[in-house]
């Protein structure tokens, strides 16, 4: 398993933190602390990209998360898998974060799988990393959330 964030090793940790706020956890911490959050899954096409490719949009969805993440914790990673397609995944400790999100990304409901809350999935194709570079520089997306600004401006978990 690839780790698209280097964040923290620990929730604790001050590392990857900005004061009290939101903050980004490595995919470990995350599923230690929040084993039953709520998951976005990103799938490329198996064909569809090539591993640099897949980086940069692992990096500008670990950015849009960073923007729209406003009340708990969140943690990006990418799986391998070279027959059925690689699938960058976001964890969110709370809902709301997760509808945010998948507001910008057009995301759609699935079913749920393995001990996750909820479970949204969206094609990470050419047209979804453009969605999420409009909203990231401020631009208007259709059925997205107003854009907020980065996350200093957001609210610490309690």
């Amino acid at each position: 398993m690839m780790s698209a964030t280097r964040g923290p090793v620990s929730p604790k940790s001050k590392a990857g933190t900005r004061g009290d706020r939101v903050r980004a956890l490595s995919w470990g911490a995350f599923m230690r602390v929040h084993p039953r959050g709520h998951l976005l899954m990103g799938n490329y096409g198996a064909e569809e990209s090539s591993p640099k490719e897949i980086r940069s949009r692992a990096v500008l969805l670990k950015r849009l998360a960073s923007t729209v993440c406003q009340l708990g914790h969140y943690a990006v990673t990418t799986l391998r898998n070279c027959e059925d397609g690689d699938v960058t995944m976001v964890g969110f400790e709370r809902r709301q974060d997760a509808d945010r999100l998948s507001q910008v990304v057009n995301a759609r409901i699935v079913p749920r799988i393995g001990n996750w809350k909820s479970n949204r999935s969206f094609n990470f194709d050419a047209k979804a990393s453009r969605r999420i570079a409009r909203y990231l520089a401020g631009g208007e997306v259709p059925g997205a959330p107003p854009f907020i600004g980065p996350a200093s401006e957001c609210q610490p978990s309690r």
